[in-house]
């Protein structure tokens, strides 16, 4: 039994298992980062994103894209900090899952010019952020830390 426990110790290298938060932190950034960077995309091309939105929305598809374009540039700055990580990231989820559901759904497994796989990804990474929450790097994990130490 004891030989068993040590081969499956060994099975993960020490420093994985010390820096394995290191990973997840860096995702968490490239994602606010591209969150972000769709943000000032859809504000370059504005005619884009309101055809989009006109085809999968028949009812205020103007409103809806600025809440999209700020959705994406609030969110991905706070995920980028890691500031409201769990806020961030449930906010933006109800706007990808429109995407995935709305604007990809009809054509989702036909494929073509607009690839689901992107929204689909981002969704299951917002989703997981929500849970994990900003992580060791973040501004949440800072205040938190002088928090308790007061």
């Amino acid at each position: 039994m004891a030989m068993a426990e040590t081969v499956q110790q060994s099975a993960v290298p020490e420093w994985m298992v010390e820096y394995r938060h290191y990973g997840i932190e860096v995702l968490r950034i490239v994602l606010g980062l591209l969150m972000f960077n769709n943000g000032i995309y859809f504000i370059r091309n504005s005619e884009i994103m309101h055809a989009m939105l006109e085809e999968a929305l028949p009812v205020a598809p103007f409103i809806a894209a600025h809440v999209v374009v700020f959705a994406f540039l609030a969110g991905g700055i706070l995920l980028m900090l890691g500031l409201l990580t769990r806020v961030a990231a449930i906010i933006q989820v109800p706007i990808l899952l429109g995407a995935v559901l709305f604007v990809h759904g009809p054509n989702i497994f036909m494929g073509g010019a607009q690839q689901p796989e992107y929204a689909l990804l981002v969704l299951l990474l917002l989703i997981v952020f929500f849970f994990y929450g900003g992580g060791k790097w973040s501004v949440d994990h800072h205040l938190m830390r002088q928090k308790q130490e007061a």
